[in-house]
């Protein structure tokens, strides 16, 4: 299941995706892609991640990756495997002048996920290699699935 906003109106000057979930993974957690696009997402290696997360009061990873075909949030909730069904991640996504055809898209994704005994906290600074404007959004689980309780909220936002 994955969650897709389409013909999104370039009236506003920013958007912000506000999700809260559960993830279907019979692992110890579920990783979430995001992918962007003009009419359609765009599935091409057009993306570009840095990121930086901790682990409970561990700073984890960092780095960066260009030429990808979405962005990974990693992750961000953790499964039943993981004997932490009960509890959701969340994570917001802020898309910086998303019609804004003179330059490529950046994108702020911070988020985390917790369960009885971790705690995950993410944030990135992306890009879309693309000077499109941004009309699709697709948020989708990197494998299995989202549970019951998923919920996705995109805002726009104006200047004042």
């Amino acid at each position: 299941t994955s969650f897709e906003f389409t013909s999104i109106p370039a009236t506003y000057n920013h958007l912000q995706l506000a999700c809260n979930m559960k993830g279907d993974n019979t692992a110890d957690a579920l990783s979430v892609g995001i992918q962007i696009g003009n009419s359609s997402v765009d599935t091409g290696s057009n993306y570009s991640i840095g990121y930086m997360a901790g682990q409970s009061a561990t700073a984890e990873i960092g780095g960066a990756l260009v030429g990808q075909t979405s962005l990974r949030h990693y992750d961000m909730m953790y499964g039943a495997g993981a004997l932490m069904y009960e509890f959701f991640g969340y994570m917001t996504i802020l898309i910086a002048d998303y019609a804004d055809t003179n330059k490529n898209t950046s994108m702020q994704v911070i988020g985390g996920g917790f369960g009885r005994n971790d705690s995950k906290i993410q944030t990135q600074a992306n890009t879309w290699d693309s000077t499109a404007a941004v009309t699709n959004i697709k948020v989708y689980p990197w494998s299995d699935g989202f549970l019951s309780g998923t919920e996705m909220t995109l805002y726009g936002i104006k200047d004042s």
